[in-house]
């Protein structure tokens, strides 16, 4: 089972065939194909998938810098987890706090 983010899926092929339809999804690189869908419902997640996306009458919006100590805060955890070496955690704080 594949879970992406909705921002981070780039595009959506619908194919057909006489047995049904399928899903492939692209998101941040990865590829996920979804079998076996029901006529129609294919076409109905790729609708939607652009009515959510693509909103032509929408305004344009910036979206909020994220709160720079939050993210150190955050950045702290995943080095306390081992996801981040002590060198990178250090090299990214840096990088953050000359944005304050």
């Amino acid at each position: 089972m594949c879970e992406f983010a909705l921002l981070s899926i780039t595009s959506i092929e619908v194919g057909k065939k006489l047995a049904g339809e399928r899903l492939v999804i692209h998101a941040s690189g990865n590829r996920a194909e979804i079998t076996q869908v029901m006529h129609g419902q294919a076409d109905e997640v790729a609708r939607q998938f652009r009515a959510v996306t693509q909103r032509p009458n929408a305004p344009a919006t910036s979206t909020p810098e994220p709160d720079v100590l939050d993210q150190i805060r955050k950045l702290s955890e995943l080095r306390d987890a081992g996801g981040l070496s002590s060198n990178e955690f250090e090299a990214k704080k840096a990088t953050l706090l000359r944005r304050l």
